[in-house]
């Protein structure tokens, strides 16, 4: 990274590239895609003929444009000894996230192919279950005792250290390996390939350097926010796993990798064999931190352990709290709504349903929560009636796991409406609204088929389907489902604590803002600027995903 004078107009205006609407993967993508991409960026001005009704697109006005930036910012890391700061650049909002949220889609049809990445502690539970505990079992004694070692390792610095020219290169590999290295393999991997550049160049920041705010552009690792980053760091790591020699691969039990964070269950005949299985996987440019234990590890938020001297051939678990954990909760005087209170605090009774291996564990950790959540203000019996209502439920469902994609039913899917926290939403039954939306919708889809058979009978037509669908009932069916509401918290004294810190560190809301042609913005704080682009997701460009064969031409 480097301090470099700024002007943005040409990097920010390629940021809309034309590129074909098909990724070539296993989903089809349909919508605006060039709306999608260029949604951070200010709307085409377009100028309307008044006689032949024609549109002619103007060029685009870069002296009206401001557009938010990273600002350069570092987190205490308490919880170590000696404590220390993680630097943080957040680019959730930068220009280019529309791109790398598109590609981050394309991109998680590639994970499927390399198991050992992980998406959750449950995944993992899982795995310690049923896969590896049926290798563990065909271990001998003298095996079990002798030649087990748990691995954990923390890549130092993944996101930053990664080198984009080489990752690059091993994305486009990834690409040819599943959709093959004829013209449409090559042609997929080039469309990743442009997504990822637009995702990487230009990045810029802010940041305060002995005193006086620069403008910094980052020439080398991932940016951090990107949609997109965890699935490239992911996808980095797996291309060195699949190099691995076999005789290595053999050796491991288990390799599971969560971002930055790898465990690994090694056989091996001593500790310097196992450590030389671990040398052997390396990855450029980055340095991996083991730990190597014959008994225990942490990794994530399990706390694993074994017994060499026990039979039972199997990994034990249960939840792992950090020494210096605050353990801080929503207080029970806070003013959120009875249900989100409760949600929050079943989802984590499910949570310790599935980092406890035994019923015994699991009943020590419900008591630790029940003890934390009266100590923040709530009441016993509540806590303890939310406990009674999910307990067995949650202990005996906290293995399902879904193992092949299924098509959402109209039940399943949810139609999120965003809206702030306010009673009056406990007034309004949902369930009810989406019942009277799913029947008028019914009543609609009936008459539009009745219509066309009418309309086949009286062209005499004989061969008439009773179960066709028009294009209403195939559109309405894609998208319904069952309506939720997505309550956002309104502004509390932590907000203005936070804001009251930036205040202390000299950062404004004027340093997130760039205008790229060269005025100041300096003057004007962010309550005051006057152009404010709304962030949207795919669904609000009318992305829907549909399911294909894999083989399937686009």
């Amino acid at each position: 990274m480097y301090s470099i004078p700024v002007h943005l107009t040409s990097a920010y205006s390629s940021l809309v590239p034309r590129l074909p609407l098909t990724a070539g993967s296993k989903y089809r993508y349909r919508g605006n895609l060039s709306k999608f991409l260029g949604s951070r960026l200010p709307p085409a001005r377009v100028e309307v003929d008044p006689l032949t009704g024609d549109e002619n697109v103007l060029e685009d006005d870069w002296e009206t444009v401001v557009l938010p930036l990273p600002v350069f910012n570092g987190l205490p890391k308490i919880h170590k000894s000696p404590w220390g700061i993680r630097p943080v650049i957040p680019c959730h909002s930068v220009a280019q996230g529309p791109v790398s949220e598109f590609l981050s889609c394309i991109l998680k049809t590639l994970l499927v192919d390399h198991p050992q990445i992980l998406t959750s502690t449950k995944e993992l539970v899982h795995v310690f279950e049923f896969e590896l505990r049926k290798k563990l079992v065909r271990l001998s004694e003298l095996q079990w005792k002798k030649c087990i070692y748990l691995c954990t390792a923390d890549i130092e610095g993944f996101y930053t250290n990664v080198p984009i020219q080489d990752c690059t290169l091993k994305l486009r590999d990834l690409v040819a390996m599943k959709y093959g290295r004829d013209q449409s393999g090559r042609v997929k991997a080039d469309f990743v390939s442009e997504l990822f550049s637009i995702q990487q160049e230009d990045l810029i920041f802010r940041a305060q350097i002995n005193g006086v705010w620069e403008y910094i552009r980052q020439t080398d690792g991932l940016a951090m926010g990107m949609p997109a980053a965890p699935d490239i760091a992911n996808l980095y790591a797996a291309w060195y796993k699949k190099r691995l020699p076999i005789a290595l691969t053999d050796r491991m039990l288990l390799f599971k990798q969560y971002i930055d964070d790898i465990i690994c269950v090694i056989y091996a005949d001593s500790l310097d064999h196992c450590e030389q299985v671990l040398r052997d996987y390396k990855i450029p440019g980055l340095k991996l931190n083991w730990e190597i234990s014959e008994t225990n590890a942490v990794f994530l938020d399990l706390d694993i352990w074994r017994s060499p001297s026990l039979r039972d051939h199997r990994f034990k678990y249960r939840p792992y709290r950090k020494p210096m954990n605050n353990f801080e909760r929503l207080p029970w005087c806070t003013g959120h709504a009875l249900q989100l209170l409760r949600g929050a605090f079943k989802s984590e009774v499910h949570r310790f349903a599935v980092a406890s291996w035994s019923p015994a564990i699991y009943a020590e950790e419900l008591d630790w929560l029940k003890d934390l959540y009266i100590s923040r203000g709530y009441p016993p019996a509540t806590v303890m009636q939310w406990i009674k209502g999910s307990k067995e439920n949650a202990y005996k469902n906290r293995l399902d796991w879904v193992t092949k994609h299924n098509t959402l039913s109209d039940d399943q899917r949810i139609w999120p409406l965003k809206s702030d926290m306010n009673p009056a939403w406990q007034k309004l039954n949902l369930g009810m609204v989406t019942e009277a939306m799913r029947n008028a919708a019914g009543v609609i889809c009936e008459e539009e088929r009745m219509t066309w058979i009418n309309h086949c009978r009286e062209s005499g037509d004989v061969d008439i389907d009773p179960s066709y669908e028009g294009p209403f009932a195939q559109s309405i069916w894609k998208w319904f489902g069952r309506l939720v509401a997505s309550q956002k918290r309104p502004l509390n004294l932590g907000d203005k604590e936070n804001k009251h810190n930036r205040s202390l560190l000299g950062i404004l809301g004027r340093h997130g803002k760039l205008a790229l042609a060269g005025r100041s913005v300096d003057q004007r704080e962010e309550g005051e600027l006057q152009i404010q682009w709304p962030k949207y997701t795919l669904e609000d460009y009318g992305f829907t995903w549909e399911s294909v064969p894999c083989g399937s031409r686009l």
